[in-house]
């Protein structure tokens, strides 16, 4: 499996090569295509992408093919067919599934999955970089414990610890390839994440009140240290009716309404 078709090899012959000619799968030896102009006299010859093209009749289709080769000497003796099977990928990977948006969880891994299978470097801790996006700690490396494999284009990431609740950017190496040697797509190497671990949560299957204890998980209100998760089935209205609350941070996938405090 290749990204670049170029092919090069060698033909041996005692007597000067008069004909050389090349075809793709299913091409009738009669309308191969001459290549004797890549021939050099010491019996190397190399066809390039561009001579490829021309002995497909147009871009050469990512998928396996099969290049058929033929050479007739100066008097006359006919080779029989060489063919080369190879199998052409120049479709450039990326990624289909990595941590983005707001993540309400404790994270101790992360998952990366890429379109295709990939070459062994994106299953290396040394091509993954996470760090803090923003903050008081903008720029400071998480530790990637290991990298597993989970399949040819899935690879999970394992924390030496579980992520606290900030921002981050998850950055993908450049030595990163597909089986062909495609690099990553440059638009495919960055994910920025942010993490709201949940101090406190709201429990209550249906709507409520802010203000009533036994609506939250720790049985006490929110307050100034507290990261407050809104997030249960169904269409629930959280209303905050009086007062005045303080808490670290929220994160509301439900509605969350104000009829009277702050």
């Amino acid at each position: 499996i290749t990204f670049n078709p170029t092919i090069t090899g060698t033909i041996a012959d005692i007597n000067q090569i008069a004909s050389f000619t090349a075809g793709f799968d299913a091409t009738p030896s009669t309308s191969y295509v001459s290549v004797l102009a890549d021939l050099l006299p010491t019996g190397i010859f190399s066809l390039s992408t561009a001579r490829i093209n021309q002995i497909a009749g147009g871009t050469l289709a990512d998928g396996t093919h099969t290049l058929h080769l033929q050479a007739t000497d100066a008097r006359g003796n006919v080779s029989s067919i060489s063919d080369l099977v190879f199998t052409l990928d120049s479709t450039v990977p990326t990624i289909v599934s990595a941590p983005t948006g707001m993540l309400t969880e404790v994270v101790t891994s992360v998952t990366v999955a890429f379109t295709e299978a990939m070459g062994q470097e994106a299953f290396s801790a040394a091509n993954y970089q996470l760090l803090v996006n923003g903050g008081t700690n903008d720029g400071q490396s998480v530790v990637i414990q290991t990298v597993e494999q989970i399949d040819d284009h899935t690879a999970r990431l394992t924390l030496a610890s579980p992520l606290t609740t900030q921002g981050y950017r998850l950055t993908i190496g450049p030595a990163v390839s597909d089986l062909a040697g495609n690099a990553l797509a440059s638009e495919s190497t960055a994910s920025l994440f942010h993490v709201a671990v949940p101090t406190v949560q709201w429990i209550n299957p249906t709507s409520g009140f802010w203000d009533v204890a036994a609506n939250w998980s720790t049985g006490t209100l929110p307050g100034p240290t507290d990261d407050v998760l809104i997030d249960v089935p169904g269409n629930i209205t959280v209303t905050h009716r009086s007062g005045s609350t303080t808490v670290k941070s929220i994160v509301a996938r439900d509605s969350l309404t104000f009829s009277g405090g702050t």
